[in-house]
């Protein structure tokens, strides 16, 4: 990893709550997607949107996390090469690899989810399109998103 890791590491454990918001927020969009399109009674199904939203919670908060830090060692290495390693520590990089994290998983999620939901099951009943499409999303990206790091 980069330069900076004990730094970021604790730049997201920080910014934890806020990242657990970002996750839980993108999370419950799809609820109403789902409430509108497939007019399901969001109390009816109460139990399975909250079991399917805190599980895709917990893994969009750990994606975020993985695509923080690859983020970071790309502007690292990029920069590493040109010589700008001091400007760096300085400039505070951390939020930005954070920030892009949060877009662009948010930005796949969101496509992954439509895409599923819309065209792959949309023969399926409500709930279970809901299940499938948001499980099978959140765990694609988990997979993604760990795909660069080196443990």
């Amino acid at each position: 990893m980069g330069l900076n890791e004990e730094q970021l590491d604790t730049l997201i454990k920080k910014q934890s709550k806020k990242l657990l918001t970002y996750a839980f927020t993108a999370s419950c969009a799809h609820l109403y997607m789902y409430h509108a399109i497939f007019e399901l009674p969001l109390v009816e199904y109460a139990p399975i949107f909250v079991l399917v939203t805190l599980f895709s919670t917990v893994l969009l908060k750990i994606i975020y996390r993985n695509f923080a830090i690859t983020a970071f060692d790309r502007i690292l290495t990029n920069n590493t090469k040109q010589g700008k390693v001091e400007k760096i520590k300085k400039t505070g990089y951390e939020n930005y690899a954070i920030a892009v994290s949060v877009l662009f998983t948010n930005s796949v999620f969101f496509t992954i989810v439509i895409l599923i939901g819309s065209f792959f099951f949309s023969t399926t009943s409500g709930p279970n399109n809901y299940v499938v499409s948001v499980g099978l999303a959140t765990t694609l990206l988990t997979l993604g998103s760990t795909h660069h790091l080196d443990y």
